[in-house]
């Protein structure tokens, strides 16, 4: 699973660096709180992966922040593979990790500080549990996290903002 999320992260990151270089319009106050540093989100991209199987919706959503030097491979960011009821998209509610794909849930997710995606080097975290508060529909969301890692630490953050196709 860690090479997916590590696939995800580069192509998201070379997909970011192209994108948002000439982005003028002002980012969301968005961010992440991890070990007493707050570190800063503002752009979010979702894939859609289809039906489960059994009445849910694989969703993966990615929220990183914008590098003021947008030839830089290294990115904070935090990884959520959420379980919705609608093949539409993200219903609101909340989310809570599980072992098992069912409608909200959360069933996978990682925290990254300072990774750099080119040498696959710097912090990622697994999620082992927690919740995600879905709030708004369509391409606007505010999104609320509190997380629990595989390193026994805590990360919350609220992402305020639309959310990207990823192609």
């Amino acid at each position: 699973m860690k090479s997916i999320r590590t696939s995800c992260w580069i192509a998201l990151s070379v997909l970011f660096a192209v994108a948002c270089g000439d982005r003028k319009d002002p980012a969301p106050a968005s961010n992440f709180k991890y070990d007493g540093k707050t570190y800063e989100l503002n752009v979010g991209y979702y894939e859609s992966y289809g039906a489960n199987g059994d009445g849910s919706y694989d969703m993966d959503i990615f929220l990183m922040a914008e590098s003021s030097d947008s030839t830089s491979s290294t990115l904070d960011g935090v990884y959520l593979d959420l379980n919705t009821s609608s093949a539409e998209g993200l219903v609101a509610g909340t989310y809570t990790f599980a072992e098992e794909r069912k409608a909200f849930s959360m069933v996978d997710g990682s925290v990254s500080i300072h990774y750099n995606t080119v040498d696959e080097t710097g912090d990622e975290y697994g999620i082992v549990g927690g919740t995600v508060e879905i709030a708004g529909t369509g391409s606007t969301y505010e999104i609320t996290f509190d997380l629990t890692l595989d390193n026994s630490k805590q990360v919350t953050g609220t992402y305020k903002g639309k959310l990207l196709p990823f192609e």
